[in-house]
């Protein structure tokens, strides 16, 4: 059993159940707040990215890989959706992220640093692209840390969300370390997946303490002026 390929494919997989969560939890409340729209077109691109690169050794391999792709890919146009049919009940819609967190500035980041930092030993080769969805995963968490960061509430963002990223991030880690004992030296994306794992951690930290527990769909910040002004 290729056990580098099951543990790559099973931190993808739960990062697709994350996606679904935080699709019921939108779906649920009819609302997006403080989820992060180019967290989430970065993470797309990154899944199409996967396309031009099959893994695995054999039709079942590729069956599974095939599969999650096309699961991420699907889960994730969903999830953009949504967020654009209801971005006119966000509270924090008008946010404004500085130019540096912008899709058109951070994109063209992502090229080069996919372009100089990459596993193959050609300019323009199936790795480019494996570079290409992991500085996607890494680079796109930003806005959603600025996010939480500015409105210091957790808003619509699920804890179940945060909870299966954190699962696929160990299975990713449990993925560099098996490669790196098989003499795999891809620094530069073991590098990038740690940082990731590490600004996870700040999301999900900053999540959890502002999470109101009560399922009201409201930021803390609007619940705690509504409970001043109760008469209960």
């Amino acid at each position: 059993m290729d056990f580098i390929f099951w543990s790559f494919e099973a931190g993808y997989f739960f990062q697709n159940i994350a996606t679904i969560f935080q699709i019921f939890k939108i779906l649920k409340r009819g609302n997006n707040e403080c989820i992060s729209l180019e967290t989430n077109i970065l993470f797309l691109f990154g899944a199409i990215s996967r396309i031009f690169w099959i893994s695995g050794n054999n039709r079942l391999e590729v069956f599974i890989s095939s599969l999650e792709q096309i699961l991420s890919i699907f889960s994730l146009c969903s999830i953009i959706f949504l967020y654009l049919k209801y971005k006119s009940k966000n509270y924090y819609y008008e946010i404004k992220l500085p130019f540096y967190l912008k899709l058109y500035f951070l994109f063209p980041i992502i090229i080069i640093l996919s372009l100089c930092f990459n596993p193959g030993d050609v300019l323009l080769s199936d790795q480019v692209f494996v570079s290409f969805g992991i500085f996607c995963e890494t680079v796109g968490l930003l806005p959603q840390l600025y996010i939480l960061n500015i409105t210091k509430d957790s808003g619509d963002l699920s804890e179940f969300y945060l909870l299966f990223l954190a699962i696929a991030r160990l299975f990713r880690l449990f993925f560099w370390i098996l490669l790196y004992r098989l003499g795999g030296r891809f620094f530069s994306l073991i590098i990038a997946d740690i940082i990731y794992s590490f600004a996870l951690f700040d999301v999900s930290y900053k999540t959890l303490k502002n999470w109101d527990g009560k399922g009201k769909g409201l930021p803390t910040s609007l619940l705690n002026l509504n409970n001043k002004h109760s008469l209960f």
